[in-house]
């Protein structure tokens, strides 16, 4: 093999692996909560579901925040991947939102707030509480 014919098959070889790596997409990021069955302590009430864009079938309860509960979920809109659902104490200031693939999500629920995605925390100066894999909450 002659030195041209080396150079040639190292350049396809890079332009192979470039094609490859160029056709990975992005992935949601997904709580291993959303792996397991769905427990009775894992309903989110009725009322907050009305307004929340998530499957009611995959909600999981992770945490208890303050007087909150927090749930990950799986968003019931086709271009949304995960969501987070905080019910508050009081009901009408509960709040649920999804992201989008790749994406980390950041909500404010009753002067606390949270996050949502794998390494969501990475480069925040706030001290941030991991609740969960990729579910975070700060005071």
């Amino acid at each position: 093999m002659t030195g041209r014919e080396a150079l040639r098959g190292r350049a396809l070889g890079v332009l192979l692996a470039a094609a490859v790596l160029s056709s990975c997409t992005s992935t949601a990021f997904e709580p291993s909560e959303l792996g397991r069955a769905q427990r009775a302590t894992d309903a989110v009430p009725a009322t907050v579901l009305e307004t929340a864009q998530v499957d009611a079938a995959s909600t999981r309860f992770v945490a208890s925040w303050g007087s909150s509960r927090v749930f990950v979920a799986r968003s019931s809109q086709e271009d949304l991947g995960t969501c987070l659902v905080v019910v508050a104490e009081d009901p009408q200031t509960s709040a649920s939102s999804c992201s989008r693939p790749g994406g980390v999500l950041e909500m404010s629920v009753a002067g606390d707030r949270y996050l949502l995605g794998e390494s969501a925390d990475a480069g925040r100066s706030e001290q941030w509480t991991e609740l969960t894999e990729g579910v975070y909450a700060l005071s």
